[in-house]
């Protein structure tokens, strides 16, 4: 089971919340997350005994020209001008 929580710094549930599960992934929005306020609320959330496994990063800008995907062409000739 997955549960959602509010944003830690916002509302306190999550840090019970998370004593009660098997591990907790925090979720980080690049735009919107202070890098004070994350570590903080990790921080909080091993002090209060959470098994924090990981963190997600959300909303990351993409400032490169580099873009990743598939594709399927051919080309007849090859090194023929």
């Amino acid at each position: 089971m997955i549960i959602d929580c509010a944003p830690i710094s916002r509302v306190s549930d999550g840090v019970p919340i998370s004593n009660m599960c098997d591990g907790t992934i925090y979720v980080i929005s690049a735009k919107e997350t202070d890098k004070r306020a994350a570590r903080s609320a990790i921080e909080d959330l091993n002090r209060n005994g959470a098994h924090v496994i990981g963190t997600v990063l959300t909303k990351v800008e993409n400032t490169g020209s580099h873009k990743y995907g598939y594709g399927y062409g051919y080309r007849y000739g090859y090194g023929e001008e």
